[in-house]
């Protein structure tokens, strides 16, 4: 169900980055979305509840060409300062290679109010229809039939930066 309050998270920016070859050294594929949380009443910003209120964003990637279709979900627990940044190290959530063939990366991002966990913490009954409720869900496309968006900021090391990276890397190792 849908919050009636209706909060949202708004991206902002993206930022892709990283290389799958440089895995090793801790550089990985990476998608990092920034953005603003929007309409947070004070009810929500209350702090006996804000435990029970997170931010949460779902990456999707399709394939067309192999037809598949990889997701990853990341939640961000603290919203209260309106301003979230979700980190997505595509490596480890999806196999994710920058090169490999895709067109389509897009993410949806809300907030979630987490009514179970609530009802179970205050031993109080909710009906099923407000159970888990959702803000405003925001559909985001990064890379839509191939073109990056113009929010997107590239990042992602080039073949050459690879190679003078490995290159100078060797230096080191012979002097």
């Amino acid at each position: 169900m849908a919050c009636k309050l209706q909060p949202s998270v708004m991206p902002y920016r993206f930022t892709l980055e990283g290389s799958s070859t440089l895995k090793s050294e801790g550089i990985s594929p990476r998608i990092t979305i920034s953005t603003d949380v929007k309409d947070l009443t004070s009810l929500l910003k209350d702090d006996d509840l804000q435990q029970y209120i997170s931010a949460i964003c779902l990456i999707t990637i399709e394939d067309t060409v192999n037809n598949t279709t990889r997701g990853a979900q990341v939640e961000v627990v603290d919203i209260l300062d309106e301003m979230v940044s979700f980190s997505i190290d595509l490596s480890d959530t999806m196999s994710f290679n920058w090169w490999d063939s895709f067109t389509d990366i897009w993410c949806e991002t809300y907030i979630l109010v987490n009514t179970t966990q609530m009802s179970e913490d205050y031993s109080i009954t909710i009906s099923e229809e407000y159970l888990d409720m959702k803000g405003e869900i925001k559909k985001t496309y990064i890379i839509q039939s191939g073109e990056i968006s113009d929010i997107v900021i590239d990042a992602r090391d080039t073949v050459e930066e690879i190679a003078e990276r490995t290159t100078a890397e060797e230096d080191l190792h012979y002097d």
